[in-house]
């Protein structure tokens, strides 16, 4: 498939350092403060998630997960043991719903949490008689523990000091003191796991390879050290959690360890991992052993989890696409009538048209918009892929939902997983820039927004490359940052290769698979091509300086060099370079670095190794 570039974008993604509080943007939310959270929020609780399971709707139109936490601590409300908090999404059977941007918690997590009341209604009976709530202003209503850093990480900011600093900021703003249902000393048990690090301390992690790799795609970690243990146990190997920017960590599932041995350890690199350090815990509830160096993860993909095999057992599985709507050859998206009508935003018609352009005429994903619009205006599991401007979760600017349908094979022993169908909700409550130029600094730029969401539809998860991937984590009012990287490409071609290749599910559907799109696409992607296809570094790694050379008969005006966290660093004028320049770094640290080429039609990232 052709490559693109990245489109010249004037702003910079700040990645502060860490303060308290440090200050973070995100991709379709909006930031919701503390006062309003603790205002609207009917239960306000310190607990850990014990126990989850997922369930549909009394409607049979979208899936639920049901979350059991045991409550430590209540800061507002009425003393309570245990909560059920109902999120957004989950794995039944053989159908899934994942919603992107939504709370995805794990057993083990430990926060605390802002719940309100919930209207959702369940196919049967569900739960133990326990009461049940909604997180307040979806993953915002929820502030997790990392307990071996004392951080508090929510989506906008990350605080310091859990048991000082947090637990009084809490105070000040409810006015009252919490009430301790369950002993549970936060000091204690961060002591308690820095001191189980003194007995794993001959544990070492050496090396890993490859140093650069992608996740969710079955891609294989090798890791290597010492006193790993003979086997895997209760062990764990820990990546950074994309989602949130590697502010805090998650855990590679048991299934996804492939061997596990005193040396060396090879794991698959689950879906929401992202660039930074990894971690091994030998003991599974002790202070892990870090990385000295930082795994690269160029794109991610994102699978279903699912016990349908063995239900004591979840695996992760790739997606794909189908032909899901003949005779297209893949899949038709309705307009809502009012979205189609311009009625709430004038330009989001065309601003959304422009964004499916950019994916399908850069990676032959095979994505058509119907001609008839649909008075369907919410995201629910009726078929219809809808695109519409409704009402959202407080704190969120939108939302993409993708439906899985599975279908056993081999015997029963493995899952083939497809997406059924897409619904992309935006908020109308939002200030929304729908024009072509740079947005104001209080509004969001929807086309933005759209290629990153049409991205997860795309079946492309979060990473962590700020100024360089539509898909990366974050994303901040004011900025407009529309054009898709190589990596970006990359992830989508994979997908869309499987999609196009392998006819999933056959012996239940006829439909056969994905053909590649065929409408008509604008000529600028030649240049594109051009960019990222003509402009290379050498040598790379590299010590003391690198050359650009460009093979394309396009000018070169501009190049910069940010660091893995976003910060420009380097600015060079190339003057309409059209041969090769050196680009001294000696004074760079060791470490990963990305180039930013600009010429006159557009600009194309490279990335380099500082030896």
């Amino acid at each position: 498939m052709r490559k693109t570039i990245i489109q010249k974008i004037t702003y910079i993604f700040l990645f502060l350092v860490l303060i308290t509080p440090q200050i973070i943007a995100q991709h379709l939310m909006y930031e919701v403060p503390l006062s309003q959270q603790v205002k609207n929020a009917s239960l306000i609780i310190e607990g850990e998630v014990i126990g989850k399971r997922s369930y549909w709707n009394a409607d049979n139109t979208k899936i639920f997960t049901i979350n059991t936490v045991e409550v430590f601590k209540v800061f507002k409300g009425e003393p309570i043991k245990l909560v059920e908090v109902i999120t957004k999404g989950g794995t039944v059977g053989l159908n899934s719903h994942r919603v992107n941007p939504s709370l995805k918690l794990r057993i083990g997590d430990v926060g605390v949490f802002m719940l309100e009341t919930h209207s959702v209604s369940f196919e049967s009976s569900k739960g133990f008689g326990i009461p049940s709530f909604k997180p307040y202003s979806s993953k915002q209503g929820f502030y997790k523990y990392s307990l071996e850093e004392n951080l508090v990480v929510n989506p906008f900011r990350i605080r310091k000091n859990i048991s000082g600093a947090f637990y009084q900021e809490l105070k000040n703003v409810t006015k009252t003191n919490f009430d301790e249902v369950k002993k549970y000393d936060i000091d204690v048990v961060i002591f308690e796991k820095k001191s189980k690090l003194s007995k794993i301390l001959a544990t070492t992690i050496t090396g890993f390879s490859p140093a650069i790799s992608t996740a969710g795609t079955k891609s294989v970690l090798t890791i290597t050290g010492t006193e790993f243990g003979t086997a895997q146990g209760t062990g764990v190997v820990e990546f950074k959690n994309a989602d949130d920017g590697g502010a805090t960590f998650i855990e590679a599932l048991a299934t996804e360890v492939l061997n596990w041995s005193d040396t060396e350890i090879t794991v698959e690199i689950p879906s929401d991992a992202g660039t930074g350090i990894i971690r091994v815990d030998p003991d599974g509830n002790a202070e892990p052993v870090a990385s000295q160096f930082t795994l690269t993860i160029s794109y991610a993909q994102i699978n279903v989890t699912s016990d349908a095999v063995d239900s004591e057992v979840e695996v992760a599985y790739q997606t794909q696409h189908t032909n899901l709507h003949a005779p297209t050859g893949g899949i038709e998206w309705n307009m809502n009538t009012d979205f189609n009508e311009d009625v709430n935003f004038p330009g989001a018609k065309a601003s959304f048209e422009k964004a499916m352009e950019t994916w399908r005429c850069e990676t032959g994903v095979n994505w058509t918009i119907s001609n008839n619009p649909v008075p369907n205006d919410s995201a629910e599991s009726d078929d219809v892929n809808v695109i519409t401007f409704s009402n959202g979760d407080t704190g969120n600017l939108g939302a993409c939902t993708s439906y899985f349908s599975g279908c056993f094979i081999n015997g029963g022993t493995d899952v083939q997983w497809y997406v059924n169908e897409i619904d992309i909700v935006f908020n109308s409550a939002v200030s929304w820039y729908t024009g072509t130029e740079t947005p104001g600094g209080s509004e969001h730029d929807f086309e933005s927004v759209a290629v990153h969401e049409l991205g997860h539809g795309h079946q492309l998860g979060h990473v962590i490359a700020p100024g360089t991937a539509i898909m990366h984590y974050a994303f901040d009012k004011g900025d407009a940052f529309r054009m898709l990287s190589s990596d970006d490409i990359d992830g989508a071609n994979d997908v869309h290769s499987r999609s196009t290749s392998i006819d999933v599910c056959s012996t239940i559907r006829s439909e056969g698979v994905m053909a590649d799109y065929a409408g008509v696409c604008p000529t600028t992607s030649l240049d594109n091509h051009l960019l990222d296809e003509g402009i290379s570094i050498y040598p790379n790694p590299t010590e003391l300086e690198f050359r650009i050379e460009n093979s394309t008969q396009l000018n070169l005006q501009n190049a910069e060099v940010y660091d893995a966290t976003g910060r420009l660093l380097i600015q060079k004028e190339l003057n309409g370079l059209s041969g090769s320049a050196p680009f001294d770094v000696t004074y760079l640290s060791q470490g990963l670095y990305f180039v930013k080429i600009i010429a006159d039609e557009g600009s194309t990232t490279k990335r380099f190794l500082k030896k």
